[in-house]
């Protein structure tokens, strides 16, 4: 039983470094027109990346590989 608690820790350190990855992708990829534009349909939304679509789907398929579906 102690081997699924290490692979379970492992799992989510990896799941973990993940979506770091995929948060500093963002952040670098941000466009601030496209965050405005989002601000202003949703402006409710307290965080915004402000990614435009076709470089969110390629983000999504760079990422699609491990363990969980985007």
């Amino acid at each position: 039983m102690r081997n699924l608690g290490l692979i379970s820790g492992q799992m989510q350190l990896e799941i973990s470094e993940r979506v770091s990855s995929i948060k500093q992708t963002l952040a670098a990829n941000s466009d601030e027109k496209a965050k405005g534009a989002v601000k202003k349909f949703i402006p409710t939304s307290q965080h915004v990346y402000g990614v435009r679509l076709p470089l969110l789907n390629q983000i999504a398929k760079d990422h699609r590989e491990g363990g969980f579906e985007l």
